[in-house]
């Protein structure tokens, strides 16, 4: 991969590499004990000429400035001089490095934003709760019994204020208060009953009716 000083860098150090390559020992027969014996005919043979190292170097570049040499000119990387490589590779860098920037420039601009909108929450949500984007979704009996203007900004049953209100006598007669629940939850389960009920008498009209 390029490293962060510079292209030209990278492709200076993979020659180096190329160069060094060429001096390694080649694999020498079992009995060979010495570097003097190593079979350096085979040495001879390796073709780390130019061309090989043009790919080696291309093949170490990421994906995208691999595209974009491919892309970018009418001759094929291939064969394209060395000046126009290294140029190519270096113009790579700077698109890369400009992409980079604008990615990072959009995640701080998201994370403001997020961070006004947190705050924003945090503002609107007084001691009943914190605001969000279903606000008009939400109700509170409690709140609203107390005549609170945050009501509408979380359900009964997350309530936190509805002790305040009973200690503060906002919320009425709490027997009273219950025995209202408790009709309402037995006139729930009265209507879910008769609806059950017209059900099974239809079925029965319909099996009647098709014997």
């Amino acid at each position: 991969m390029i490293p962060s000083a510079s292209v030209e860098e990278y492709d200076y150090t993979m020659k180096m590499y190329a160069e060094r390559l060429k001096l390694m020992q080649p694999p020498s027969f079992k009995k060979c004990k010495t570097y003097a014996e190593a079979d350096w005919t085979i040495q001879d043979k390796k073709e780390v000429d130019d061309r090989c190292i043009r790919r080696a170097i291309f093949q170490g570049l990421p994906k995208n400035y691999q595209k974009s040499l491919r892309s970018n000119y009418e001759q094929d990387w291939r064969q394209i001089d060395e000046a126009t490589f290294v140029s190519g590779m270096a113009d790579c860098k700077l698109e890369d490095r400009a992409e980079q920037d604008e990615k990072k420039a959009e995640a701080e601009k998201n994370k403001q934003i997020n961070k006004k909108r947190g705050n924003s929450n945090q503002q609107g949500g007084g001691k009943c709760g914190r605001r969000n984007d279903n606000d008009n979704k939400k109700f509170c009996k409690w709140c609203k019994k107390a005549k609170s203007k945050f009501f509408n900004n979380h359900n009964s049953e997350d309530c936190t204020m509805k002790a305040t209100w009973e200690k503060q006598g906002k919320l009425g007669n709490q027997k009273e208060l219950n025995t209202i629940e408790s009709l309402a939850s037995t006139q729930e389960k009265q209507t879910a009953l008769l609806a059950k009920l017209i059900k099974k008498l239809d079925s029965d009209d319909d099996e009647e009716t098709n014997p």
